[in-house]
Parts: structure tokens; C-alpha cells; sequence
């Protein structure tokens, strides 16, 4: 049987009452589902959160909370996720606290947040990277540290099939920006029936299985969140088709999903609209590769294969 660990696990969560309107928003970017995971398999784990009461963002406040577990009870392991904002050396924390706990960190929010996550890494001794996106491990271990492929993953608290007969043809939850727009436009000038929202937790959830398909383009042609949480709640994942290094063929098989692709912005668009306006169609075609999605979302990309 594998050692149970002691782990710290540093990330900011809302505490503000008044801006919960779901308890799920505690989620934080899936890290409660790892947190319960990393329990299930028998671990301790204490959070520690770097927001302060008024849901500002507190490094010093994380620093002292560390301190007082460091003090109290003996730590293996600390976890930051924090997308670069605190340039705290929690390694000398560890080390003041005569703690030889591990301390690794979350690379979350790649490309985007890639400057900001190697000035949190070059702020501490860290022993090791959890990278979100595989075309950013050899980049962290220029720093010379390990680092391995740690993908997003569907919340396992928020996200499971459910059986709503679709009343759109596409819904679209988020930013809209870029290419997103242009395709959005698009759908509606084809006559798509498409629904545009803000929405977070069960009734995220809830509205995206209204869908006939799920589709996503990407923020910035990363791996994301929505690559995993489209196919858990039972509906065909239709995305463009990332950069090989990117890995979404690692993580699903090709029948598994579909994706859209060109050379231009208009071949794409074509081709994304080719996609939908077929898929919408030919329901049992869609119902078998959305099952085979499902089934691989929801045994290899949840929180407890990651928590794992």
C-alpha cells in the first residue's frame, strides 16, 4: 500500500458570502475535486488559502498560515496552485519551520500566465513543476528542475452526464473574443440554433447538456478545461484541432471526439460549420462517439486519476 501523505495545498478560494451563489464555486478551478480525491486515497490534506476575507489576494497570509501547520504537525508535501501571483519562497518556509517537506508548483494558465509562472518558480527553491500544458515541460525544466504533464480535467463534484433531451443546437459559456466571435456569428447566420451565456457550477452544467453538441475553441489553442468537461456531462466534444504537442490525441482516441481544422480563418470556420451542421443531423452517429467521449472522460480525466 502506497505511503499516506501529509500535504499543504496552497490556492486562493472566495470566502465573501455574499458572492457565493452556489456552494460549488468553492471549486476553484477543479482544486477542492483534487483535494477530496487526494482524501479518498487516504492522504491528509490541510488548504491553505492565499485570499484574506475580502477576497484579496494575500501571499503574506498564505507565508504565516504554512508556518503555523509547519509548527503544528508534520508535512510531506506542499502543492502551490496560484498561476504565478505569490513570490513567496515556500521552500524556506519549510526550511525556517525545520521541515523537509517537498514543495512543488501548479503551472496553471499556460501561455498565458508563462511569465508570470517562471517568476513564481524563480522566487523559490522549488523541488518540482506540475505543468498544465505538455508543450511546457521541457520550458520548466530549463529551470532545472523535474517537471511532468499535469492536464486539467472535469470536476468530478460538478460534472456527470446528464440525460436533458438538447433544445439548442449549440451553447456557448464564456468569453467571447477572437475566432470565438467570428464562428458564433457565423452559427447564427446559418440559421444555428445557439444560446450565449455566463454560468458557473450545476447550472453550467445543466445548460451545456441542453446542447445538441459541445462546442469549444480554444482560448489560445491550449488544452483545456472544457476539452474534459464537455464529454463528462454526455454530449460530443466538436473543438479545433490543437498543435500535436498540445496532447488532446493523448487523451482521447480519434473516435472519440471530433475536431475541426484549415489553413485559414474561413476554412476553419467552414469547416467547424460542416462539423455542427452534420453532427446536429445524424443523432445516432453522435450519441456513439459522445458515449465513447464520456466514457474516457470520466475514467481517465477526472480528479482522481490526477489526484493519483
Amino acid at each position: 500500500m502506497n505511503k499516506s501523505l501529509s500535504i499543504a495545498y496552497i490556492f486562493p478560494w472566495p470566502q465573501i458570502k455574499q458572492s457565493i451563489k452556489h456552494p460549488e464555486q468553492f471549486c476553484s478551478g477543479g482544486n477542492w475535486s483534487i483535494i477530496n480525491a487526494l482524501r479518498l486515497l487516504g492522504h491528509k490534506v490541510a488548504p491553505i488559502n492565499l485570499y484574506d476575507e475580502k477576497d484579496k489576494f494575500d501571499q503574506e497570509l498564505g507565508r504565516t498560515t504554512l508556518t503555523y501547520l509547519l509548527k503544528n504537525i508534520k508535512v510531506d508535501v506542499v502543492i502551490i496552485m496560484d498561476t504565478g501571483q505569490a513570490k513567496v519562497n515556500w521552500k524556506d518556509v519549510c526550511i525556517e519551520n525545520k521541515s523537509d517537506a517537498l514543495v512543488f508548483y501548479g503551472a496553471g494558465d499556460d501561455p498565458m500566465r508563462f511569465d508570470a509562472n517562471c517568476d513564481a518558480i524563480r522566487s523559490c527553491k522549488f523541488d518540482g513543476v506540475l505543468a498544465s500544458q505538455k508543450p511546457f515541460v521541457p520550458k520548466y525544466k530549463e529551470f532545472g528542475l523535474p517537471c511532468v504533464w499535469f492536464p486539467y480535467y472535469h470536476d468530478g463534484i460538478l460534472h456527470f452526464p446528464v440525460n436533458y433531451e438538447p433544445t439548442y443546437d449549440i451553447i456557448h459559456i464564456g468569453k467571447i473574443y477572437g475566432l470565438r466571435e467570428k464562428l458564433l456569428k457565423e452559427f447564427m447566420a446559418k440559421d444555428f440554433n445557439v444560446k450565449i451565456e455566463q454560468a458557473w457550477g450545476h447550472e453550467y452544467r445543466n445548460l451545456l447538456a441542453m446542447a445538441k453538441v459541445g462546442w469549444h475553441e480554444a482560448w489560445c489553442a491550449e488544452l483545456g478545461y472544457r476539452h474534459f468537461e464537455i464529454p463528462a456531462i454526455g454530449r460530443l466534444l466538436i473543438c479545433d484541432k490543437l498543435d500535436d504537442s498540445y496532447g488532446l490525441f493523448d487523451c482521447y482516441e480519434k473516435d472519440e471526439i471530433v475536431t475541426y481544422e484549415g489553413k485559414t480563418e474561413q476554412e476553419k470556420i467552414d469547416n467547424c460549420i460542416e462539423k455542427i451542421n452534420f453532427y446536429t443531423k445524424n443523432k445516432e452517429e453522435t450519441k456513439k462517439i459522445a458515449q465513447k467521449g464520456t466514457n474516457r472522460s470520466l475514467i481517465s480525466h477526472g480528479p482522481l486519476e490526477r489526484a493519483k
